[in-house]
């Protein structure tokens, strides 16, 4: 005779328990052996760049840079000068492409008094750069180091041909800069342009790379 004993108050046989038992342990079984875990990693940009005003030749000179700045009470035939500073952030070279545009704008002008009504190389009486790769030692911005001049020319430095160009569609495009960007490298470019006198609106000056 098959026993039996009580369950939640019903008689079940003893099979039944042993059945019961083993259909439990089955529910709990899982197709995995450990827990899960996760890693998360942030990608920046490995090239950094910054803009200041004025002429300046090392990198601690970018400490309280931003990426844009504004030349203000700047009139016809006036010089300006600014510095952009461009660092490799990685420890390995970074190949690229530096891309510098000028653009124009006239909001708030009578387009007709313009003579081609866009921005063009001869809004400029010259513009001239120059690179130093900053190594921590110190850099005379005033020493000898060699202009280029990519619009216009000067005895101070070597005229680029072709170097401004404008063939963008209402902006130029200046020809300067490095291609590439060895382990941790900090490059410093120093730009100075001077307008013409007949010059007028508001010139912005843009410099990124490319890959």
């Amino acid at each position: 005779m098959k026993k039996k004993v009580n369950v939640f108050g019903k008689a079940i046989p003893v099979f039944a328990i042993v059945l019961m038992s083993f259909a439990i342990v089955s529910a709990a079984l899982v197709p995995f052996l450990s827990n899960t875990i996760t890693g998360d990693v942030t990608v920046d940009s490995p090239l950094e760049q910054k803009i200041v005003i004025n002429h300046v030749g090392t990198e601690n000179d970018f400490s309280s840079a931003e990426t844009s700045v504004k030349f203000t009470n700047t009139h016809g035939g006036a010089v300006i000068q600014l510095s952009v500073l461009t660092k490799n952030n990685a420890d390995n070279q970074i190949l690229g492409n530096a891309i510098n545009n000028i653009t124009i704008d006239v909001t708030g002008y009578d387009e007709s008094d313009f003579i081609d009504g866009s921005i063009s190389c001869e809004d400029f009486e010259y513009l001239k750069a120059r690179t130093t790769e900053d190594d921590g030692s110190s850099w005379d911005p005033t020493g000898t180091d060699q202009w280029y001049y990519l619009i216009g020319s000067g005895s101070d430095g070597t005229s680029v041909p072709n170097a401004c160009d404008e063939s963008g569609d209402g902006y130029i495009i200046i020809s300067y800069g490095p291609g590439d960007w060895d382990g941790k490298q900090v490059d410093i470019n120093q730009i100075e342009a001077k307008f013409q006198v007949n010059a007028i609106g508001t010139y912005t000056f843009t410099s990124e790379v490319l890959v």
